[in-house]
């Protein structure tokens, strides 16, 4: 929305306590009201018969003019932080030609049912409120593509977005919920799913039923495992798993054969399987901040893993088996125990990989075995930059 304001005309009026649309303005397609010292807006909006695009934010507003439905050539209006506003006029909802109804970052607790004007409707963004339940009837916005109910107080998943046949995104992250009951298997669309910063211990199984979902953010909950159907979502390419309660690598996960992101960091993983060698089309893979000891061989099968972090741990050697990381773009390696490297990952050298090793014991060690320490992995690796 930073985007729409900048290219539209900015009219702020500094002293005045309530914001009036004179002729001039009223005959513009865009206007963006701002300013803390605005506490009201005008009943004459009513007036600006061709507007399309209307910003209002960082406002002192308590209120808007029930006048602001009978804008009917308006396409995108955005009412966002604007910290009084706890209440909207149920006439807002009758601007039957919106495509876009950006509200995040205000007061409101609860939201006028009236959504059968609301027909044109693909974008709605609640984000950043104080709403519990969701009156707002959203199986009537037949058109819904992203609907962003992020940072409220939800402590269940709205039944109604089971209706929503066109979603394509959905933020429920930021909210206090336990469960996931809405029945979402008629949600054929929904691509991203973002459930993050919330209450879940166990996983939510009915967003399996999701058999076209590409992206799921799960991080900052309490999980400790996940249940076998996931492997119903053939579709992920993305799962943000961080932050959670993991002691042990779900083994479940490596039935996902085309994840290309996979972000497990920040839990308290000591081992991976040798299964982790499934995931054929990995190219990221965050395992910082754990408690790992050692890696598998089979992680040198990863060959389009383009970054591994591993940073943060408690590694003290590497497999053999590394060097079969042609694609490797970033070694993170940094704050482990590691006192050497495997002398074979010179063969990575010719690469454009940038490895990070500090925070680790390599200075105390000289050429031991078949490996190298740091003063003569930077003879024999001159390619690599440290960090």
């Amino acid at each position: 929305m930073n985007i729409i304001c900048r290219a539209l005309t900015f009219f702020q009026l500094v002293w005045a306590r309530e914001y009036k649309f004179t002729p001039e303005k009223m005959d513009k397609k865009s206007l963006c009201v701002t300013g803390p010292d605005i506490d009201s807006i005008s009943d004459n909006i009513n007036g600006c018969k061709n507007l399309e695009k209307l910003v209002i934010k960082d406002t002192s507003i308590t209120s808007m003019p029930s006048s602001i439905g009978q804008l009917e050539k308006l396409k995108e209006l955005a009412i966002t932080n604007n910290p009084n506003l706890k209440s909207l006029p149920d006439e807002l909802f009758s601007c039957f030609r919106l495509k876009l109804l950006n509200l995040s970052n205000n007061k409101l607790t609860s939201l006028p049912d009236k959504t059968e004007m609301f027909l044109q409707l693909q974008d709605l963004n609640l984000s950043g409120n104080q709403l519990e339940k969701l009156n707002l009837r959203v199986e009537n916005l037949k058109n819904l593509l992203y609907l962003n109910l992020s940072y409220n107080q939800f402590k269940q998943v709205p039944a109604a977005i089971g209706k929503c046949l066109k979603l394509r995104i959905l933020d429920l992250s930021g909210n206090q919920l336990e469960t996931f009951d809405a029945e979402v298997g008629e949600l054929t669309d929904l691509y991203s799913l973002l459930l993050h910063n919330n209450k879940f211990k166990e996983f939510p199984t009915k967003i399996t039923k999701l058999k076209n979902l590409g992206h799921l953010y799960l991080s900052e909950n309490y999980l400790e495992k996940i249940c076998p159907e996931i492997k119903r979502l053939e579709q992920l390419r993305q799962f943000f798993l961080s932050d959670n309660q993991f002691e042990e690598f779900p083994v479940e996960l490596t039935s996902l054969k085309d994840l290309t992101v996979l972000n497990l960091s920040k839990n308290q993983l000591k081992t991976l399987p040798a299964e982790i060698g499934n995931f054929q089309n990995l190219n990221e893979l965050h395992l910082s901040y754990n408690k790992i000891e050692t890696l598998p061989e089979e992680i040198g099968s990863l060959h389009k893993l383009g970054c591994l972090y591993a940073n943060y741990n408690k590694l003290k050697s590497l497999p053999e088996g590394m060097e079969k990381l042609s694609e490797l773009l970033v070694l993170d390696l940094s704050s482990n125990e590691l006192k050497d490297l495997p002398f074979k990952m010179r063969e990575l050298s010719s690469s454009n990989m940038t490895l990070y090793l500090s925070e680790n014991k390599i200075a105390e060690s000289g050429i031991e075995g078949e490996t190298l320490g740091k003063k003569e992995l930077e003879e024999h690796f001159e390619d690599l930059i440290y960090f």
